[in-house]
């Protein structure tokens, strides 16, 4: 019978794809208008959560054996071949001295208007830079971009540029004297702030009714910055980046799952590097910084599929666990709390509470606890089933880091029409960052393209992106357990509750996505 998942594995993924490329029942979200659709949503989520189902069977054919293992293909490049084979005159150091500087003006240059068009500029969210910027280009586009191509976000932080420029006038003024941390970070408090933060930082986004006001938003900002630089300052720059500032942990997170794999094997710039390197026997992978700062003829990249990184990932922290749940709860109340159903739900309990800032404060909160309850509990059901000698607690840190394809599939999902849509603004916003009636690049009078994306591809898409990213998952969760645990058996029975739990959470997010938007 072992034949049977092959076959059906094939039948699934082309019914998922012919459902997919149909119209679905209700409005895709991000829509108020509804479709008029031949097929009932139930289909949609069945044959989602069909194809991940099968992708899990499809694992446990191809993965019998510990030996039997296949690696998944990569595709390597020497850089420094580059220039003979292309027969481009160009160098690393010339990049390095110049690329890296040009950037990061360019993100502090951004990082000043925004804050300037916040206090100074016009208050109208349409004509400020600020919101944009931050809640498009910021927000939605950078975890993209480290999702897809790994953690650039350690060249553009504007706010460790800032602390580095201040850093090195100190040492100039002090006779080039090394400034330590005044307190010691400790090993016990790991992603604890950051995780603090991130809910901050959620609520603002969630609840907050004014984060689109310029004023209010760049006064938000403000205050982040003189968290972050005492930050900094109390307990160094690479340790605070490195747990306690939640931007720096998620997208560094979130490089795991790149399609893009940058290595330097130079031992010494890896240990003085400031960023999540990550070395494997003498060889730095993953961390720009490094690959820029290493000297010629120890660089190289690889192309390999989208979430591979996640499996070489051998052990997750219980706050970084805590982290991720909060990240994908967080994100999965964003769209919930966009739809009709929770303007539904909001009046009907309104009169039991204060007001709905409350309201919501508390659904967010509440959120976040309910996934690591379950997460929890399929965690707790793992060890039973499959007969393994870790604890619960162990297996989630060790499972944990196979949500990041989840998570980065249904912030692509959920925010991917949003960001082609309401990304097309920041092409007049540069010419007329503060709303002054400026026409500095000539664009200002740019028009946005409204039908650069039809709601029925749209909706294919976030059909089609929430379940590769769960395929990605389940098949990640599955290869970690072959390494650690070795029985074939026992793994795929231990896996089951796992695999209901992100087959459950398939339905819903596109549940959550299939809802009419509120206008």
């Amino acid at each position: 019978m072992r034949f049977i998942p092959s076959v059906l594995l094939p039948v699934g993924v082309g019914l998922f794809i012919l459902l997919a490329l149909m119209p679905p029942t209700a409005s895709a979200h991000g829509y108020v208008q509804r479709f008029s659709p031949p097929l009932p949503l139930g289909w949609y989520l069945g044959s989602a959560a069909a194809v991940v189902v099968l992708s899990f069977l499809l694992s446990h054919i191809l993965n019998r054996s510990v030996a039997s293992q296949r690696r998944l293909p990569t595709v390597n490049f020497d850089v420094n071949l580059l220039p003979k084979r292309t027969q481009i005159a160009w160098r690393m150091e010339p990049l390095k001295k110049g690329f890296t500087p040009v950037v990061q003006m360019v993100s502090l240059l951004a990082f000043v208007v925004v804050l300037l068009s916040g206090f100074i500029g016009d208050q109208s969210p349409i004509h400020n830079f600020a919101p944009t910027f931050v809640w498009v280009i910021f927000w939605v586009g950078i975890p993209l971009v480290c999702a897809c191509f790994g953690n650039v976000w350690v060249l553009l932080n504007p706010w460790k540029i800032v602390f580095t420029i201040a850093e090195f006038a100190f040492m100039r003024i002090n006779s080039n004297a090394k400034r330590e941390a005044v307190i010691k970070y400790k090993e016990e408090w790991n992603v604890w702030p950051a995780v603090f933060l991130f809910f901050c930082f959620a609520w603002v986004e969630n609840i907050y009714q004014d984060s689109i006001v310029p004023l209010n938003l760049a006064s938000l900002i403000a205050a982040y910055s003189l968290t972050t630089w005492i930050g900094m300052l109390t307990f160094g720059t690479r340790d605070w980046l490195r747990f306690g500032d939640p931007f720096s942990v998620l997208f560094n997170l979130l490089s795991y799952c790149s399609i893009l794999e940058l290595s330097a094997s130079t031992p010494s710039i890896c240990e003085t590097c400031s960023e999540y390197c990550r070395p494997q026997s003498g060889t730095c992978t993953g961390c720009i910084s490094c690959f820029i700062r290493t000297g010629p003829g120890t660089r190289g990249f690889k192309l390999r599929i989208f979430g591979s990184g996640v499996i070489g990932n051998k052990y997750s922290s219980g706050a970084q666990t805590v982290f991720l749940l909060l990240v994908l709860a967080t994100l999965t109340a964003d769209g919930f709390f966009a739809t009709s159903t929770w303007l539904s739900l909001s009046q009907r309990f309104v009169s039991h509470v204060p007001n709905v800032t409350m309201m919501g404060s508390f659904a967010l909160f509440s959120a976040p606890i309910l996934f690591y309850a379950l997460y929890r509990v399929a965690m707790a059901l793992t060890p039973r089933l499959g007969g393994f000698s870790d604890s619960s607690t162990e297996l989630g840190n060790i499972f944990a880091i196979t949500l990041l394809p989840i998570a980065v599939s249904y912030h692509l999902a959920h925010f991917h029409y949003f960001l082609l849509m309401q990304g097309q603004s920041i092409i007049p916003l540069v010419s007329d960052p503060f709303g002054f009636g400026w026409n500095v690049f000539g664009t200002a009078n740019y028009r946005m393209n409204a039908a650069i994306l039809s709601p029925n591809v749209s909706w294919s898409f976030m059909v089609f992106a929430i379940v590769v990213g769960h395929v990605v998952a389940v098949y990640a969760v599955h290869k970690i357990a072959m390494r650690r645990f070795g029985e074939h058996s026992a793994v795929f029975i231990g896996l089951i509750p796992i695999l209901a739990l992100m087959t459950a959470y398939t339905i819903l997010s596109l549940w959550v996505m299939a809802q009419p938007m509120m206008a």
